[in-house]
């Protein structure tokens, strides 16, 4: 599990978190969770989109050209800008999931 008390963010441009290895991803954000343009969620050795999952106190935005993979969980909203893709899913409690020229992929369900 990883934590975080207020925001979140994967702030370079082209920026890319890889994550190795089989088992659960959690990562608690206590406000919001951002993105850049053309940053990335790369899995490896393993690693498994439906078995991430990011708690999200807030909003989360994916930048442009985003690919991000897990599944979102925001308690407000999550906007998809120009291009950005997710495999995994993407749930806001309390507003709208945004979608502009985006694409989510539903993998299977976490079978560990």
């Amino acid at each position: 599990m990883y934590k975080f008390a207020s925001t979140a963010s994967i702030a370079a441009p082209s920026a890319q978190l890889t994550l190795s290895g089989s088992g659960v991803f959690i990562f608690q954000i206590g406000s919001a969770l951002g993105t850049s343009l053309n940053s990335q969620i790369v899995l490896v050795n393993g690693a498994l989109p439906q078995c991430v999952f990011w708690l999200i106190g807030s909003s989360a935005v994916l930048g442009s050209g985003c690919k991000f993979q897990g599944i979102l969980m925001a308690s407000a909203s999550i906007g998809f800008m120009d291009g950005a893709s997710l495999v995994g899913a993407a749930y806001a409690q309390n507003a709208a999931v945004t979608l502009i020229n985006s694409v989510i992929t539903v993998p299977p369900a976490c079978n560990l």
